[in-house]
């Protein structure tokens, strides 16, 4: 008796975006699955914890990007702050 299976391509591109991580790719994987299910309370959900994923990213390279020149003081300490989440005293 013969085994026979389906062979299946899997497409992988060179040119994949810096912000598509796998955990991204997970999580993508995770919403389409929640939109093909039809539960909508799910699908919001998982959508949210995307959306959260990628802010995060976005966040986390614009301060490492206030540390990349260090010629910048401006930007130094503006990331300095946004790091230690330091807000000046109201002035009167």
């Amino acid at each position: 008796m013969e085994n026979e299976t389906a062979a299946k391509t899997i497409v992988t591109r060179a040119n994949q975006k810096p912000r598509m991580t796998k955990e991204v790719r997970a999580k993508l994987r995770e919403r389409n699955a929640e939109f093909k299910s039809g539960d909508a309370v799910a699908l919001r959900s998982t959508r949210a914890n995307l959306n959260r994923v990628i802010a995060k990213r976005a966040h986390s390279r614009k301060i490492q990007g206030l540390f990349q020149d260090s010629n910048d003081t401006r930007k130094l300490w503006q990331g300095i702050q946004s790091v230690t989440d330091y807000k000046p005293p109201p002035s009167s």
